[in-house]
C-alpha cells in the first residue's frame, strides 16, 4: 500500500431513504402511463373543492396531466394543467438520475443548504402552484374549456 493510500477505505454503497422516493416516483410515472389500461383508479373522486365552488382547485387537472404525459401526448398535458406536466417530467428525471445512481453506485448530488435556500425553495413552489391555478381560472372563465 502506498503512503498516499493509507487508512483509506473504499466507501460502502447502500441505499437510503432517497431511492425510496426513487421507487414512489418510478411507480407514479408506471402508473401514469399505464392509468388508462387499467380502467383508472377506482378510490379517485372528483374534486370536492370544484363540484362545491365551480372553480378548479390548485392541483386539479394533475392526474389528467399524468396520464396525457404518461402516454407521451406531453401537448395535452401541458393544455390540462402545465405543473402537473413540469412534475411529471421531474419526476421522470428524478426515476432516470436515481436508476443510474443505483446502477452506477454512485452518491446523490450534493444541493444548497441552508434556510435561505430552503425559503427560496418554499416561494418558487408557491409561485408555480399560483401560477398554475391563476391559468386554469383563467382558461376555464375566459376560454370556457377545461380539457
Amino acid at each position: 500500500m502506498s503512503g498516499d493510500q493509507k487508512g483509506l477505505r473504499p466507501r460502502r454503497f447502500s441505499l437510503g431513504w432517497v431511492d425510496a422516493y426513487v421507487g414512489l416516483a418510478l411507480s407514479a410515472v408506471l402508473v401514469a402511463r399505464y392509468y388508462s389500461h387499467l380502467g383508472g383508479i377506482p378510490f379517485l373522486r372528483p374534486c370536492t373543492f370544484r363540484a362545491l365552488t365551480g372553480v378548479p382547485c390548485p392541483t386539479c387537472g394533475f392526474t389528467r396531466a399524468f396520464t396525457r404525459a404518461g402516454n407521451l401526448d406531453f401537448v395535452g398535458a401541458w393544455h390540462v394543467s402545465p405543473l402537473g406536466t413540469a412534475l411529471f417530467l421531474a419526476l421522470a428525471g428524478f426515476v432516470v438520475v436515481g436508476v443510474s445512481r443505483i446502477a452506477l453506485r454512485r452518491p446523490w448530488p450534493s444541493l444548497p443548504k441552508g434556510r435561505k435556500w430552503r425559503r427560496v425553495g418554499m416561494w418558487l413552489l408557491v409561485a408555480a402552484v399560483l401560477s398554475n391555478w391563476g391559468y386554469m381560472i383563467i382558461r376555464k372563465f375566459a376560454v370556457g374549456d377545461w380539457a
